[in-house]
């Protein structure tokens, strides 16, 4: 099994429990039933009345199927792919009979509105397990191939890491590389190639797998937009927390992932609140799940290229000619870095000249190619890293 601990798997009490079952609707269920398969767009919060419900990781190219969580009589079955909107990389189905309540995705929404108590019990467990499954078998379910020296490569290992998507990365030039490319049939000129439960994404881009998993911007019906933040960095994140809480239509856009610069910084200390540090990825992913918890959606990677005042409506345009149309609009959308006037730099970005050395990067820095930076360890300028910090580096930058 790959969650653990009482905060993935929380003790409702039979109040708690009544509460959940009214945003439901109950069902039979025998052995073998599926209550959620691979790829859908949507799916319900299962409360497991009695029997028992088995979530699985289907078969891949180089591992046989695997159950990753089992859920009991008065414990509920769900994944952070509910307030995310992602599709389903795991399937959930009965393995001994009983009875379910299903909670379809509007009666969710409706809960994190109505029942603060309740809703705060759902997201820490939905948080734990998402972090449980990024380190377990579930990882299995998005592996991304290529080469350490792609900056392809790069930009999708980067995404998955700021999105928090369960993920595993194949080098290549590596004996379990070379075998899921045989399995997959890939060729050198396919990579990078994500390969999840229901695509093999040849050439794969960020735009393409957020568009697979159902991340991009997808337009939908109902009231106009009241808000949409370009930049989802520490200020736009906030922006949307204060906007979506406040009853306002919001949608937040990044040409990366949600995040930003503050998500590559392996510690963050001064930070008001948190007294002991923060990694930037654990601040920007809380923020970006109480945003949603808000009911603010988040797209990415979509990049904003032009703003049309002239109509009485806002007009936003996308790179790729969507048009978004909204009452206000805030832009925060950050730092750009600054590059060298050679020739063919641009060329090389990402694929031996690195901005940064965060999580993803750091690990295509070798020795021979340049003072690489230990696994985490942090290199970008303006950052929100403490003079503390700095100084524990490199005390001799530290009082300039």
């Amino acid at each position: 099994m790959t969650y653990y601990g009482d905060e993935a798997f929380p003790a409702l009490s039979d109040e708690q429990w009544a509460r959940l079952q009214a945003y439901g609707s109950a069902q039979e269920v025998e052995s073998g039933a599926l209550l959620s398969g691979v790829g859908e767009a949507t799916h319900d919060l299962i409360l497991v009345d009695s029997g028992e419900a088995v979530v699985v990781r289907a078969a891949t190219a180089r591992a046989a199927e695997a159950v990753v969580a089992r859920f009991g009589t008065g414990q509920f079955a769900g994944e952070l792919g509910l307030l995310t909107g992602q599709a389903t990389y795991l399937s959930a189905r009965v393995s001994k009979p009983g009875q379910v309540h299903r909670i379809s995705p509007v009666s969710f929404r409706q809960l994190m509105d109505e029942d603060p108590d309740l809703s705060d019990v759902i997201l820490r467990a939905l948080m734990a397990r998402r972090r449980h499954l990024r380190a377990g078998e579930a990882a299995r379910s998005i592996e991304i191939l290529g080469s350490e020296m792609s900056a392809g490569a790069l930009a999708l290992r980067t995404y998955a890491a700021r999105q928090q998507l369960p993920h595993t990365w194949v080098e290549i030039d590596t004996p379990a590389g070379a075998a899921l490319a045989r399995a997959v049939a890939a060729a050198g000129a396919d990579l990078p190639v994500v390969i999840t439960p229901t695509a093999v994404l040849r050439h794969a881009t960020p735009a393409r797998l957020a568009g697979h998993l159902g991340l991009s911007y997808q337009p939908v019906a109902g009231p106009l937009l009241d808000l949409v933040i370009v930049g989802a960095g520490p200020a736009g994140l906030a922006a949307a927390v204060y906007g979506a809480s406040e009853g306002l239509q919001t949608l937040l856009l990044d040409a990366v992932a949600a995040g930003g610069q503050a998500a590559a910084s392996s510690r963050i200390e001064n930070y008001l609140g948190f007294t002991s540090g923060i990694s930037g990825a654990e601040l920007t992913g809380r923020a970006a799940v109480q945003a949603q918890k808000f009911g603010a959606r988040i797209a990415s990677p979509s990049q904003a290229a032009r703003l049309d005042t002239t109509h009485e409506r806002l007009r936003i345009m996308l790179t790729d000619d969507t048009t978004i149309e909204a009452r206000a609009m805030v832009i925060a959308t950050g730092a750009r870095y600054r590059s060298l006037p050679l020739d063919r730099w641009a060329e090389f970005e990402g694929a031996g000249i690195y901005f940064r050395g965060d999580r993803a990067g750091g690990q295509g820095l070798r020795s021979g190619s340049g003072r690489g930076r230990r696994r985490g360890e942090l290199s970008w300028p303006g950052g929100a890293v403490s003079r503390r910090t700095r100084q524990r580096r490199h005390p001799d930058r530290a009082r300039q």
